[in-house]
């Protein structure tokens, strides 16, 4: 904030983005977005003193009437099932993610941890990649064998779709939206979803420490 002025950036690694706006004296707000060098529009906003957000558990929920159901490619062609036998009758953690996705990298590295110091016995991870060149493009599979290289993650990841959000759905359909990349169900051990996070509040934010701690909870659960 300067005067009457307030700036609000970030660059993610894939996307940079720039708010501008004239503090009036009403508290109101009154300026541009860009995304970018090539987009911009307007915007406005006045404080609403009543305002919360939404629990993460809150935004997406299952279609009672389809299963949780899935059978996607790895990056190397192989068909990857929930119903394969290396996942039946186990506890898993199914991660919705693109690999050119931030917030999913560092909810990886939250997992990848937390697998590594705990006893989870037999629970599983299954990451539903969905990326930006889509399943057809060659480059999909390229980027998610770098992925895999880069993060070392000791989960399978699957080329489920295109990053697009309504066609991702539609490679889901048991779920009503999809809001977020990354989005994390726990999936108990007949495959019937007991929570959906949306989101990841990392290690940088004051949410972190009661996501941990429900994390936690909610894995013990699953395994238990």
């Amino acid at each position: 904030v300067q005067a009457n002025k307030t700036y609000l950036s970030v660059f993610d690694g894939s996307h940079a983005f720039l708010f501008e706006a004239l503090i009036k004296d009403d508290g109101t707000l009154s300026g541009t977005f860009h995304s970018g060098r090539h987009y911009i529009t307007n915007w406005t906003a006045k404080r609403d003193p009543d305002f919360a957000l939404k629990s993460p558990d809150e935004f997406t929920v299952m279609n009672e009437d389809i299963p949780l159901s899935f059978r996607f490619p790895d990056a190397n062609g192989t068909m990857v099932s929930l119903e394969d036998a290396k996942y039946e009758g186990k506890p898993k953690l199914i991660k919705i993610m693109g690999t050119w996705c931030p917030n999913c990298r560092e909810e990886a590295e939250f997992l990848k941890d937390y697998l590594a110091n705990n006893d989870t016995k037999d629970l599983e991870v299954i990451a539903l990649a969905f990326e930006q060149y889509g399943v057809e493009d060659e480059r999909s599979k390229a980027v998610i064998l770098r992925y895999e290289e880069n993060m070392n993650v000791p989960w399978s990841v699957l080329l489920a779709g295109p990053s697009d959000k309504e066609a991702a759905l539609k490679a889901l359909p048991m779920l009503n939206k999809i809001f977020s990349y990354p989005t994390l169900l726990f999936v108990d051990r007949n495959n019937k979803v007991k929570r959906i996070y949306t989101g990841f509040n990392g290690k940088a934010t004051s949410e972190f420490a009661e996501f941990e701690r429900s994390f936690k909870a909610s894995v013990a659960e699953l395994i238990e």
